[in-house]
């Protein structure tokens, strides 16, 4: 775009030609910048997109008379291409940098719309529903401890062992440490009836209850040994047993409470993993992706502007769930959870 002076590029990418081909192609724009953008669905994946949610959220302001009198309107803007070409292009890309100078040029012009349509009675909050992890190529470029870890299910055609290790390695390496804790033996040759993880999906492994029934193994040591053998896995922080999850000790470490918060004992599996900052569960070899309790998942924007609003940068814990109880309390109700805070931020009651 221009945006960003040829001399700073450097100190906020990390976009070697060499390592694009890392990046996930999409819609038909390729790996390389700039991208030719020839349809629809190729422009979500770019900054673009924004522009035309925006320009809709204008539209239905104007046309259901949004910030009239009365009870106040709320209205959520959902911006999904940053999530999009994030995921796509990793955060050290020359894509997210000019996502991220376009997006502020492009919340800039929406609140001087609001201005112009709404003068000062209106309130905005932006955040972020959760941060990005570099592709794990390019933060190994920049001398960081990164890698995929592939534990996906295998299809159909699968068969043994030896198969399954070509496209889920980390997998078939988590099956035999976890057979030699409970005294069994897996070959290349072994069939993939023989595993006792019925399926995965991420952060959690399901057992294959039935086959550990007809091999009269006992469930808990089944999932101790899984647990234990996830731990020794490069990459991974820690694991737990749903057994332990669903105890009322307290947790042991920050990694278990932030665990806990993210478990259902109705739907979560029967083993869950945590990897490592730098650590991605991995799909397709391209590309990058969030989800684990580390700093650069975990840490989002939080800003509130406009109406009813004290100026300044806050420093304290802060969540995006906070943000209902803080509207409530400016808006004069409650709303929000038992343990949300009305942040600092919030500088009276609106009459």
């Amino acid at each position: 775009s221009g945006f960003i002076p040829d001399a700073d590029i450097s100190k906020v990418t990390h976009d070697p030609e060499s390592l694009r081909k890392f990046k996930s192609e999409r819609e038909g724009l390729g790996v390389s910048f700039p991208h030719r953008i020839r349809t629809a669905e190729a422009l979500t994946y770019t900054p673009f997109g924004n522009g035309l949610v925006l320009n809709f959220a204008e539209l239905l302001i104007e046309s259901e008379h949004l910030g009239g009198s009365g009870a106040p309107d709320l209205l959520f803007v959902g911006l999904s291409s940053p999530d999009y070409l994030g995921h796509s292009f990793g955060p050290d890309s020359l894509e997210v940098a000019d996502n991220v100078v376009r997006t502020d040029r492009d919340l800039a012009d929406f609140c001087r719309w609001l201005d112009q349509h709404l003068g000062g009675r209106y309130t905005v909050v932006i955040t972020s529903d959760h941060g990005v992890q570099s592709i794990p190529e390019v933060a190994r470029d920049m001398g960081r401890d990164a890698g995929r870890i592939n534990l996906r299910n295998p299809g159909a055609n699968i068969r043994t062992f030896s198969e399954l290790a070509e496209i889920a390695p980390a997998r078939v390496e988590l099956d035999k440490a976890a057979a030699t804790m409970l005294g069994r033996h897996i070959t290349p040759t072994s069939e993939i009836t023989d595993e006792l993880i019925l399926y995965f999906e991420e952060p959690a492994i399901y057992l294959n209850w039935g086959r550990i029934s007809e091999l009269k193994l006992s469930g808990e040591r089944v999932k101790r040994a899984y647990r234990d053998a996830a731990r020794k896995m490069k990459g991974v922080a820690g694991a737990f047993t749903n057994s332990e999850l669903l105890t009322m000790n307290a947790p042991k470490s920050d990694l278990e409470a932030a665990v806990r918060n993210s478990f259902r004992a109705d739907r979560s599996g029967d083993v869950l993993i945590a990897l490592k900052p730098g650590y991605i569960w991995d799909y397709n070899g391209t590309g990058t992706t969030h989800g684990q309790p580390v700093e650069d998942d975990q840490h989002v924007l939080l800003m509130f502007w406009g109406s009813g609003i004290v100026p300044g940068q806050f420093d304290g814990p802060a969540a995006p769930t906070d943000i209902a109880r803080s509207l409530g309390a400016l808006l004069g109700f409650q709303a929000g959870g038992v343990r949300t805070r009305i942040l600092p931020a919030i500088a009276t009651t609106l009459p």
